[in-house]
């Protein structure tokens, strides 16, 4: 049975029987979940601060990248799931690969047959 406490402005004995107060056990266990809620809020914000900081420059959109770390600090929990929902670049890794690096260009130049063995035009 849900217990529902307010606080009383005039102290209440103690019920009859040696029970305490059904506020007591109630109020561990918000105390216990706002302190969850806490670290986990804090644990997000930190992260956050670190992601943008890492996050190459061409991976941010809307705003600068120094932009988005004011956004964070200053607003913590807004100010970061602003950052994951409109900051970021859908980019993984934010790299562009040069065509050198390309496996898909390196391929096609195999199939080019323009020069011949000796590296001579044809």
């Amino acid at each position: 049975m849900a217990v529902l406490c307010a606080r009383p402005t005039v102290p209440l004995p103690s019920p009859p029987g040696g029970f305490g107060a059904p506020c007591e056990e109630y109020d561990e266990h918000m105390f216990r979940l706002w302190l969850v809620i806490g670290f986990l809020a804090t644990v997000f914000y930190i992260y956050s601060i670190v992601n943008v900081g890492l996050t190459d420059r061409l991976g941010v959109r809307g705003l600068p990248k120094i932009a988005w770390i004011l956004v964070v600090v200053v607003f913590p929990l807004i100010g970061a799931i602003l950052w994951y929902a409109v900051g970021r670049s859908g980019l993984r890794g934010g790299r562009v690969l040069a065509p050198d690096d390309d496996p898909d260009f390196l391929a096609t130049l195999g199939n080019n047959s323009k020069h011949d063995d000796n590296g001579t035009d044809g």
